[in-house]
């Protein structure tokens, strides 16, 4: 259960500002009243909308803003709503919608605006007053957070939690919003059943995590529509049900026991641009996606055109591969084994991080070999073997300015070699 309202005093408010989070609540039953509720747990509103409403005006101060959470509690029961649920986000205002066995029967917006700025200004951290600014600002700033009671299941979905059948849509509403600090989105526990989008970012510079626990993503998309630039769209996910596509321009930081459906950079909506849509991971030596499963049809890692790391354990990339998914464009990091292939190779080719043993064929004429990039390979032995009873040579080549020590030419039928790295060169036995 949320705690109990505390008092708002804006008083009290600043003093416990700079340490701890202060509370509010407003709670909302579908036996509730618009008319005569206040928002308490014994007197609850009527609808979602009205208790957003009621929540009292910040002013133009950071005093009064402090670290606050305002919680809008559903009590069990279906609420349909008029027209979208708009959470408009004030600066160091965390806003929460919070269901016990709650359905809501509209879309959720989570609106960002240059107007909930202090005087309408751009927003500068730097510039923001102690105790709520650098450098004793330890306040997270801007977050949503939607939640449920329990992660109980029901039929492979959650249960006891909160339900939301319209999409969830993050906008900024204004142009010139400058610097902002980076955005979280927390779900736990909670059923989307029409996606998650971003849209309209015009920001330079601002980022949105979206880190879900125990949820069901069904239908539509994850991703955002591309317009504007200067930020990121990026996704954690626990032991969740990722049932929407995800993309466009959706980066993966972290999944773990999941299940994806598909994973599409390809998708456009909203007018947003493809180019330059990526899906994976950014961040280096970090697995990505760690014993999820799939149950797609469409799976559109990275770019377009180069080669995109994917960062996927073995198990992960097993269920992966039963899928159909193919390797096209895909770099995979130095633990991901499973892929390892033999070929015949009869001309100049660039050999990949997944060759594992390579039979050179110089019968039409001596060729070269580039040995891949030794930091994607350094875990991993590749053996290359001259399988032709002709002089005519096999070269091998360095992927970049690395050396090679040891035999780097293969002129005798049978002559195998093993090539090993230590990630920066190559060593030949």
């Amino acid at each position: 259960m949320v705690a109990p309202n505390l008092i708002e005093n804006p008083a009290a408010a600043a003093v416990a500002a700079a340490s701890v989070a202060i509370d509010f609540t407003r709670y909302v039953s579908t036996t509730g009243s618009n008319a005569t509720g206040d928002g308490s747990i014994s007197k609850p509103y009527l609808t979602i909308a009205f208790a957003i409403a009621s929540i009292p005006a910040h002013g133009n101060s950071y005093s009064v803003w402090a670290n606050e959470r305002w919680t809008i509690h559903c009590e069990p029961g279906r609420y349909v709503e008029a027209g979208p649920i708009i959470f408009r986000q004030g600066l160091r205002r965390s806003l929460r919608l919070y269901g016990d066995g709650a359905v809501v029967e509209a879309s959720v917006e989570l609106h960002n605006d240059k107007a909930d700025y202090p005087d309408g200004v751009l927003f500068d951290p730097t510039l923001v007053p102690v105790p709520w600014g650098p450098p004793t600002n330890v306040i997270p700033t801007c977050c949503f957070e939607l939640a449920g009671e329990s992660g109980g299941m029901e039929g492979g979905l959650p249960a006891n939690n909160l339900i939301v059948l319209g999409r969830l849509l993050y906008k900024v509403d204004s142009v010139g919003l400058g610097v902002i600090s980076p955005q979280f989105w927390f779900l736990k526990f909670v059923q989307l059943m029409a996606g998650m989008e971003m849209e309209g970012f015009v920001g330079g510079g601002m980022s949105v995590t979206v880190e879900i626990e125990g949820s069901s993503l069904i239908n539509e998309n994850l991703g955002w529509d591309g317009v504007g630039a200067g930020g990121g769209f990026f996704l954690k996910a626990h032991n969740s049900q990722l049932r929407s596509t995800i993309g466009p321009f959706c980066t993966i930081l972290e999944t773990d026991s999941c299940r994806y459906l598909d994973v599409d950079r390809t998708l456009d909506f909203s007018g947003g641009a493809v180019a330059g849509s990526v899906i994976g991971s950014a961040v280096t030596d970090q697995v990505a996606i760690i014993d999820c499963c799939f149950a797609g049809a469409i799976y559109n890692f990275g770019a377009a055109a180069g080669a995109n790391v994917l960062l996927i354990d073995d198990t992960s990339l097993e269920r992966l591969i039963a899928q159909g998914f193919t390797l096209t464009n895909i770099v995979f990091q130095p633990t991901n084994r499973l892929l390892r292939q033999n070929r015949t190779l009869l001309i100049a080719t660039a050999l990949l991080q997944t060759d594992k043993m390579v039979f050179a064929d110089a019968t039409g004429g001596a060729f070269s070999l580039t040995l891949p990039d030794p930091s994607l390979y350094r875990l991993n032995t590749l053996t290359v073997y001259k399988t032709d009873a002709t002089v005519n040579a096999v070269t091998m080549l360095p992927f970049a300015a690395e050396t090679i020590t040891g035999l780097a030419l293969l002129t005798v039928q049978g002559q195998a070699v093993n090539y090993y790295t230590d990630g920066t060169n190559w060593f030949a036995a």
